[in-house]
């Protein structure tokens, strides 16, 4: 083993682990003339050469990312959480450091002239192995940095062959995976993307995952999407079709309905519920009754669906209020009647008196809390108890838009353990299931889609 002093830090790595290790001594011994004390004095510096630092010593695939024929002057990153925590906090009580490479085959390791030179000469995983001796411990301790190193891009070829014709990309939007051959046929570590879209009202969102390019879609017409691996670029052209998942509408209504980038000629509709919401040939829907009605449309072998919401004027106002105010707001109880803050009840109490509708409270212009407001709204207006049936409830749509589901158990000395109250928004299409039904969720005015209750003393009401 030969050992080297280091002036700048140089971070030695050898080029196998089959050759020998190569070590550098990184600090020396001073004598202070007025004590004759003695005492360590690590010189360990970057080494401001460096082309790579390598960061992050995890078990992560993803960290160290190294491009195909790179070379250059190599360094580890000294700055915490970007290197190993145990090597981080003795950084300035090193005595040795020693690196060796798992396979120079892939990345090739040299040491010349006080440096550590790297040469990308394959593709796939490295695993540099940093042994570290502390001088006061005297004990060597290891950290492990992964590398990946790129095949030649240039070479790859992107399968385009499961780019359906049409893609649904209504809701989140339409997810595609495709596949990227290299040569050397090696698979790349997850990660995000940078993409582009030459379709202004289009957005994509595209990542490497489980080695397949995974693609999510937003938006109608027609794009070609760009993406770039290791600085090669390669495309791919979609054409998004769309419709909403959920309209909230007042009875006696009529609006037409449209997919998003399909000639309407072509497009076939139908409604689960014509009794709340009929639809004609040409996608104009009339509502009848207050409730909920699932309309689907096909397409081009698509089936594409929405959920008409029928409720009362100030309810849907309501929601919509609440909706937008909690989403540029922030939840702070102590200033819940602030402009800009909200809690719970709050928010539910302010959306309906913007509407001309004040829920019970000791004062029109202080909201009570989410436990009073349910214990005075269940002995005057409708409720009903639910919880962990939701799934039966969300097929018989039990709810309406402006509903407000009350989360109980809380031991809290409240009425019935009160701690949440939630404004419901209607629901939305969230797919079709295998069986050939649709899916639908709840949504809320300031919960995700999706969120429910799931306790069985639950319970809703209608103001």
């Amino acid at each position: 083993m030969h050992t080297f002093p280091v002036k700048a830090l140089s971070v030695l790595v050898a080029a196998s682990i089959a050759l020998h290790p190569v070590s550098f001594a990184t600090g020396k011994t001073q004598v202070y003339a007025a004590t004759g004390e003695k005492k360590f004095v690590s010189p360990v510096k970057a080494d401001p050469q460096a082309d790579y630092h390598l960061t992050a010593a995890t078990t992560s695939t993803s960290e160290n990312l190294m491009h195909h024929g790179a070379s250059g002057i190599l360094d580890l990153t000294w700055k915490k959480g970007q290197m190993n925590q145990v090597l981080y906090k003795y950084r300035k009580n090193l005595d040795s450091l020693t690196m060796t490479s798992s396979n120079p085959a892939i990345l090739e390791l040299t040491q010349e002239d006080g440096h550590v030179r790297y040469q990308a000469t394959g593709a796939g995983y490295v695993t540099i192995k940093v042994t570290f001796v502390l001088h006061d411990l005297g004990k060597t301790k290891n950290a492990h940095y992964r590398v990946f190193v790129f095949p030649d891009m240039t070479k790859a070829k992107l399968d385009t062959s499961a780019v359906p014709k049409y893609l649904n990309t209504s809701g989140n939007g339409g997810e595609i995976d495709l596949y990227l051959n290299t040569e050397e046929g090696v698979r790349l570590p997850d990660m995000e993307l940078e993409s582009t879209d030459s379709h202004k009202s289009m957005k994509s969102v595209v990542k490497v995952a489980y080695g397949r390019i995974h693609l999510l879609v937003t938006g109608a017409g027609t794009d070609t999407i760009t993406f770039t691996i290791d600085q090669v670029q390669f495309r791919v052209k979609v054409k998004g079709r769309s419709l909403e998942p959920v309209f909230r509408l007042e009875k006696d209504t009529t609006k037409k309905l449209k997919i998003k980038g399909a000639s309407a000629s072509l497009v076939s509709w139908s409604s689960d519920n014509p009794e709340v919401a009929e639809v004609a040939e040409d996608g104009t829907v009339t509502t009848k009754k207050e409730g909920a009605a699932v309309l689907l449309a096909t397409y081009q072998d698509m089936t594409f669906g929405c959920v008409v919401n029928v409720a009362e004027e100030e309810k849907i106002k309501a929601f919509q209020w609440a909706k937008s105010y909690a989403e540029k707001s922030v939840y702070n109880q102590a200033l819940r009647m602030t402009d800009g803050f909200y809690d719970c009840s709050s928010l539910v109490f302010r959306a309906y008196q913007k509407q001309g509708v004040l829920l019970p409270s000791a004062s029109s212009f202080w909201a009570p809390t989410a436990a009073d407001l349910g214990q005075s709204l269940v002995s005057c207006k409708p409720s009903k108890k639910v919880g962990a049936t939701k799934d039966a409830n969300l097929k018989k749509r039990l709810f309406q838009t402006g509903d407000l589901l009350f989360e109980t158990g809380a031991d809290n000395k409240r009425y019935k353990g009160i701690y949440h109250v939630e404004m419901f928004g209607g629901y939305t299409f969230a797919g079709v299931n295998a069986d050939g039904t649709a899916n639908i969720q709840g949504t809320w005015a300031s919960r995700k889609d999706g969120y429910y209750g799931a306790v069985d003393t639950n319970f809703m009401c209608r103001p």
